[in-house]
């Protein structure tokens, strides 16, 4: 029996086809609109892979990707992924996240700092619990520690020695992780030789910060 016979006999056979060619239908017409909805999405500009807080992007770093407009935050930035190339982020950014102009560092954060040729470097600090406390603008000193401890590892012929790494840094902001404070990066400016030498005091011993300058008083 050829399908245009079994279309026109009435019978079982007539009703399951055309409850199949019915559902197919239907399929294919969800998959169009999925397709339609997809393409009204807006564009936005989300990370392409893990970047730390401190460092420039690249063109690898960022992609263009369709977001409902529901998930699009008010401050989502604009543009194509070539417009943030060699923006300095200032907190930690993972795969996919939406990229935010609270993400980026702004050249009005380092405009009032009087410093030239201003360095940034993230800090992962020995006593991150400290970061709570930290805002933009602080000015802190770095500084560098050791534990010494005798042979016979009584606490009380223990010491730590500390030293400061640099002077007058100038926080520029402190990241949230959801690791918690644990997870907070610091980031600072400096001079350029002063971010080299805390960059290289970072690879060998646990730093931290102390608040100076009028938050000190405060």
């Amino acid at each position: 029996m050829d399908l245009l016979q079994l279309l026109r006999t009435p019978g079982h056979r007539r009703s399951v086809l055309l409850r199949r060619v019915l559902a197919c239908v239907l399929l294919v017409a969800a998959g169009l609109s999925a397709v339609a909805s997809t393409r009204e999405q807006p564009r936005a500009i989300v990370m392409a892979r893990e970047v730390s807080a401190g460092e420039k992007l690249t063109r690898n770093d960022v992609s263009l990707a369709r977001v409902p407009s529901s998930l699009l935050p008010a401050t989502a930035v604009g543009g194509t992924p070539d417009d943030v190339v060699g923006r300095v982020l200032l907190a930690s950014a993972s795969p996919g996240e939406i990229l935010t102009t609270t993400r980026l560092l702004s050249s009005d954060l380092i405009a009032n700092f009087g410093m030239e040729d201003a360095h940034l470097i993230p800090l992962t600090l020995a006593e991150p619990e400290i970061a709570s406390n930290l805002h933009h603008g602080d000015t802190v000193n770095i500084v560098g520690g050791s534990t010494g401890e005798e042979e016979t590892l009584d606490f009380e012929h223990s010491a730590i020695h500390g030293s400061t790494i640099a002077s007058g840094a100038r926080v520029i902001s402190v990241g949230t992780s959801d690791d918690g404070a644990r997870g907070r990066t610091l980031l600072v400016a400096l001079p350029a030789d002063a971010a080299e030498a805390v960059a290289a005091a970072s690879l060998a011993q646990p730093l931290t910060v102390v608040i100076v300058g009028d938050r000190a008083h405060s």
